[in-house]
């Protein structure tokens, strides 16, 4: 699996979804690849993130995305790393 097909997956396997093999391929990706790892860890956090700021905000409000936006700042470059082929690697 490249990184453009494993980042496609992260929401079943980030919700432990779809087959076993599907998770198997992730994981052995993520072990190769700090970038996507990275990438996977990021996504966690804005998830975990999103989740805490909507369940405080009886109605989201602007407030809301401010919040969200000071949690993830400042944010890595990842995807023109994607764009530009990753980590300059073949399996990308």
């Amino acid at each position: 699996m490249n990184c453009q097909q494993v980042r496609r997956h992260w929401d079943l396997f980030h919700d432990s979804e779809g087959e076993a093999d599907l998770h198997w391929q992730v994981n052995e990706h993520l072990r190769q690849c700090p970038d996507c790892a990275e990438w996977f860890a990021r996504q966690s956090a804005l998830e975990e993130t999103l989740v805490q700021v909507l369940q405080a905000e009886a109605v989201p409000t602007g407030a809301v995305w401010e919040r969200i936006e000071r949690e993830l700042a400042p944010v890595p470059s990842v995807s023109r790393r994607v764009e530009a082929g990753c980590c300059g690697e073949e399996r990308c």
